[in-house]
């Protein structure tokens, strides 16, 4: 009798240790996005609601990882498969992360649909406050941001230290704090996720557009002319009202005494550092046919 009961706990032991290697495979088959991997530890028994470090379930895994080019196509599969054996889109890992924050982090959009679609909270927080669309944000996804918005996402909601997700677009060090990972630059990503937000601001509240640039001067006169063309030249002056170097482009219009433009001309790659106030020269050659009917020369800047 003792026999038999010992080898049944054995038996038991093996199932146990069976299942175990099963679970880490799951969880190291999402990290990879190995989609075969995955249909093999589930077959195997794996728990879907196993954690390995700091709560990290396969659904976090796979999450992060979705975004990868290497990863794109499978991800939402594996993203299914995980939800159909009973995966929690809400399950929490470090510091109260969950699935969607790193799929808004990757940039996958059909997983963060799928999320959504399956009851992922669109506006929880983690421990220090952050967002789904704070990471986005973050991390330059445009087009994520742009979903979790129309979802339901609150772009003014403030983590522990009041940061909005227009406060993560501006500098990563919020996400770098919020979650200890580490992000890449992608500075030009990120302030399309900070003009966007800031243009839901604009919208809300009706404030009016920021001013990068200023017009403090500008003159223009005819100085030459022959049969043809007659020339214009023009003295513009300009200051940078941003908090970074700016490239802008301006349009010199020509127009006659009921407004209508007559010609017009654009001035491309005007660079302006940080605070710096400069004067710009050049000129434009109108038809002589129509120099005489230009009754006023206007500047608009392209910003």
């Amino acid at each position: 009798m003792h026999k038999i009961w010992a080898i049944c706990l054995l038996f038991l032991c093996f199932i146990g240790c069976l299942l175990a290697d099963a679970d880490k495979d799951l969880i190291k088959a999402a990290e990879k996005g190995d989609l075969k991997k995955i249909r093999k530890a589930l077959d195997a028994g794996a728990d879907v609601y196993f954690t390995a470090y700091h709560g990290w379930t396969a659904l976090h895994a796979i999450c992060a990882v979705a975004g990868t080019p290497q990863n794109l196509e499978h991800s939402p599969e594996i993203v299914r498969l995980l939800i159909e054996n009973g995966a929690d889109v809400n399950a929490t890992a470090l510091k109260g992360t969950m699935p969607l924050m790193y799929a808004a982090q990757s940039g996958n959009l059909i997983v963060i649909k799928m999320l959504l679609d399956h009851g992922a909270e669109v506006n929880a927080q983690t421990e220090n406050g952050a967002t789904a669309l704070m990471a986005a944000a973050a991390y330059g996804q445009l087009p994520a941001a742009r979903l979790l918005v129309a979802h339901g996402a609150d772009y003014t909601m403030e983590d522990e230290k009041g940061r909005t997700a227009y406060s993560y677009a501006a500098t990563t060090q919020g996400w770098r704090e919020g979650l200890a990972v580490s992000l890449m630059d992608r500075g030009a990503e990120r302030a399309e996720v900070a003009a966007y937000l800031y243009s839901l601001k604009v919208e809300d509240l009706n404030i009016p557009p920021t001013v990068l640039v200023k017009t403090l001067d500008f003159k223009c006169k005819m100085t030459d002319r022959d049969d043809v063309f007659t020339r214009f030249s023009w003295i513009m002056k300009l200051q940078n009202c941003a908090n970074q170097t700016i490239e802008i482009s301006a349009l010199i219009k020509f127009v006659d005494a009921e407004g209508f433009i007559l010609d017009q001309d654009t001035v491309l790659d005007i660079r302006l550092a940080r605070d710096e106030i400069r004067e710009f020269t050049g000129y434009h050659l109108v038809k002589s046919s129509l120099a005489l009917q230009v009754a006023d020369v206007k500047v608009e800047i392209k910003q």
